[in-house]
């Protein structure tokens, strides 16, 4: 199957869009009024464009249906039922539990990407291409503040963004939806309000996944 014309321009928007916004929110992080309102349009505007994508195409919304149906969704709720207790035994809120970010890169590069990608190429290489997008995107970190990452830090967290999107492009393939996915995402950022300052390349590595 091949995708739409109307289809591949929203696709091509929404990824633009992704990057535009996403460089932007943390190139202003100094402003703190310009990079909220960033942050927030990125919330806002991302989804809408996501889901248009997806509704404009049959072959998607198809997967969407399925990949909702997913059995997989007991286990993401019960991973937010055991986030919040944790959340709420130590006085936070529970909505710090959803990353709105790691949602949206879930459905963008685990479902609509690789969706995209894997008309066009075999499913295993839809993984890798996917995974360095991913790469790319987070990729601003070291490009707006290299000096955080010195020395061999900014290899090692490239390495991980890549590895990171290779795992989550796996769980996702093998699956057939992202409940897995956005499990461990959600996870990982959901830890770093445990994490004790650690000395060291964990920090720098895990904390943008």
């Amino acid at each position: 199957m091949r995708t739409g014309k109307r289809t591949l321009i929203l696709f091509l928007l929404t990824e633009a869009v992704v990057y535009l916004l996403f460089y932007l929110f943390l190139a202003f992080l100094l402003q703190p009024s310009l990079s909220a309102t960033l942050y927030y349009l990125y919330l806002f505007i991302v989804p809408l464009l996501l889901v248009a994508t997806i509704a404009s195409d049959h072959g998607l919304l198809r997967d969407a249906v399925r990949s909702v149906e997913n059995k997989d969704w007991a286990l993401l709720v019960t991973a937010i039922f055991v986030w919040a207790y944790i959340f709420a035994l130590n006085k936070f809120s529970p909505f710090d539990i959803f990353y709105g970010i790691a949602i949206i890169d879930e459905i963008n590069f685990r479902f609509l990407v690789f969706g995209i990608l894997s008309r066009y190429v075999r499913r295993e290489y839809a993984v890798i291409i996917q995974a360095v997008m991913f790469m790319l995107l987070y990729l601003n970190y070291l490009l707006i503040e290299p000096a955080a990452y010195p020395g061999l830090y900014a290899p090692l967290y490239v390495v991980d963004m890549f590895s990171m999107g290779i795992l989550y492009g796996v769980l996702a393939y093998l699956r057939r939806s992202i409940y897995l996915d956005l499990i461990l995402h959600l996870s990982l950022f959901d830890m770093v309000y445990f994490s004790p300052p650690i000395p060291g390349w964990i920090p720098y590595l895990m904390l943008p996944t």
